[in-house]
């Protein structure tokens, strides 16, 4: 669009462009490699998974089944054993979603790790850095014990900026003839990850408690149900084994009566697999 021989339409994407808000900036924001992990990880949280919804929901269905065996009168031996052979296959199904899952996530902090490690360090220049160096050292080796670990006790306080990689391993270098102080040097590296700050964000943290909750179910014999807000893992576990006796003893007054239920044996079903009719 021209408007008094000016092309409007030029002029409005160069400005777009320098604003970084052209269709092309925005399409590769979006697939931003950074921004993809980002994404993973903040929907990383197992209960947002379509094999954790399929397992809850193929609960609901067993448990329906075994409600509809008691209406037709089948019998408990009957009943119970198709509840364990689809039990089987709910939790065989459940725990391979769990397996591929905790992969995947072990693969993203290997990718969300390579994604830092392959930035290059973010210097001024080298002869500043050098200089940042030498000072660094001049004061390291000016301390005595007292005045070292009064200085590593400080670097836990609020507000106080994190020693970087070179700062880091030069303290532990100058530290380790003395164990205390060693160990106090070492702590403070390791819990503010100094070399893998990328470990402080909270999208790495939102994937170390998915890998907590992961491993939590990986080692259980149960399925959780979600969480209430509030619960970053639900303590309500759900014996899938048990389904079929949970149902059947809550209609005991219906199966004490004799004679209400056909005996005749038959072979056990994974209503999941061997009977689609009964699972729709």
């Amino acid at each position: 669009m021209e408007i008094d021989g000016i092309n409007a339409d030029k002029i409005l994407a160069k400005l777009k462009d320098r604003a970084g808000l052209s269709d092309g900036k925005q399409a590769a924001g979006k697939n931003d490699p950074l921004t993809v992990l980002q994404d993973k990880a903040m929907n990383s949280a197992p209960y947002n998974a379509p094999y954790y919804n399929e397992a809850l929901k193929q609960v609901g269905k067993l448990r329906k089944y075994c409600q509809s065996r008691v209406n037709a009168q089948d019998s408990r031996a009957n009943i119970l054993a198709d509840s364990s052979k689809s039990a089987k296959y709910i939790m065989a199904q459940f725990r391979d979603g769990v397996d591929n899952q905790i992969k995947e996530l072990k693969q993203w902090q290997r990718d969300y790790s390579n994604y830092y490690r392959d930035k290059k360090a973010d210097y001024e220049s080298p002869e500043v850095e050098l200089l940042r160096r030498q000072d660094w050292n001049s004061k390291l080796h000016s301390m005595n014990k007292t005045d070292l670990a009064r200085f590593i006790q400080e670097l836990a306080e609020p507000g106080r900026k994190p020693l970087t990689k070179y700062e880091a391993d030069s303290l532990l270098s100058y530290a380790k003839d003395d164990p205390k102080l060693y160990a106090n040097a070492k702590g403070y590296v390791e819990r503010h990850h100094i070399g893998e700050e990328w470990k402080n964000s909270k999208y790495w943290q939102e994937v170390q408690q998915s890998l907590s909750i992961l491993n939590t179910y990986q080692t259980s014999p149960f399925i959780y149900e979600k969480p209430k807000e509030g619960e970053w893992l639900s303590h309500k576990a759900i014996n899938v084994n048990e389904i079929a006796n949970e149902v059947l003893n809550s209609q005991f007054d219906k199966y004490g009566l004799k004679g209400k239920y056909n005996n005749k044996a038959r072979q056990a079903v994974n209503i999941f697999e061997d009977n689609k009719n009964e699972e729709d």
